[in-house]
């Protein structure tokens, strides 16, 4: 495996967030029902996520379905999306892969980042589609060109890996720069195994572990820097510690992404040295 700390690079999952303007407050669900009905495609999309995420009963991921639906078919991307998410989790609809990789195909296109990572993620895994690394790697680019972090970090793990593309380490790293710069923990955890193995950057335990802390101090997987830690000196940590903070100001100051725990936040056992 390339990368045996920890079996592979780490990929991300596909996107299933939300995002929501509501249209009103005022308006009663009848009252949006109604306009629904009539034809508006920003009203059907918010009644779509309303009987998506608010009401808990038997058919109301049916209903969700059925306004994204019909939001859809007018060219609403974001419903496109969701409509994609839904078949994609079979939430109360029955998982259809390829219908939602039609979906999430058809916002992608409209330039929906969510959706081009999502089915550059159904590529990679020939999940609906025929497995094909080059087209996954076309619509993670098109994300990643977009500022999307998850899919740098997996088009990172296709230019480390040489898969549908050439093996080029370096493009790898700043791939991984650039959605670790965002604070994305998988990126980080990558970013500071290519610092490990000197891949693409110049070999680096004190760099490897100040980009490996910065991912357990987002939700990573601390078994990573305890491995590390043991090739540092007592000095090495603190500077590795130093430098972990000095990324984390840029990132701060860049704003970038909200802030991962501070240094001087960590308990004394979470350096790794215990």
């Amino acid at each position: 495996m390339l990368f045996p700390l920890a079996g592979c690079a780490t990929t991300s999952s596909k996107s299933s967030e939300n995002t929501l303007n509501n249209p009103s407050e005022a308006r009663t669900l009848q009252d949006l029902i109604d306009e629904g009905e009539a034809g508006e495609p920003g009203v059907q999309f918010y009644l779509g996520w309303f009987y998506e995420t608010q009401r808990d009963e038997p058919q109301s991921n049916f209903e969700a379905a059925r306004w994204y639906r019909m939001a859809a078919q007018q060219g609403y991307v974001d419903a496109m999306y969701r409509l994609g998410v839904l078949h994609d989790l079979g939430h109360g609809i029955g998982q259809d892969l390829e219908e939602a990789a039609r979906w999430y195909r058809q916002a992608a296109e409209h330039g929906e980042a969510r959706a081009q990572y999502n089915i550059g993620m159904m590529y990679d895994n020939g999940e609906g589609v025929a497995r094909d690394r080059s087209r996954a790697r076309e619509w993670y680019l098109a994300a990643a060109e977009q500022g999307y972090a998850p899919a740098q970090n997996n088009l990172g793990v296709l230019y480390a890996n040489g898969e549908g593309v050439q093996m080029n380490s370096a493009e790898a790293v700043g791939w991984y720069r650039k959605a670790a710069e965002k604070n994305y923990a998988q990126a980080q955890y990558n970013l500071a195994m290519m610092y490990y193995y000197g891949r693409g950057v110049p070999h680096s335990f004190v760099e490897a572990y100040s980009w490996c802390y910065l991912s357990m101090a987002n939700g990573g997987n601390p078994a990573a820097l305890r491995h590390i830690v043991r090739h540092l000196s007592p000095d090495e940590v603190r500077e590795g510690l130093r430098r972990a903070g000095e990324i984390q100001r840029e990132i701060r100051e860049a704003g970038r992404a909200a802030a991962a725990p501070g240094v001087e936040d960590l308990a004394p056992g979470e350096s790794g040295l215990d």
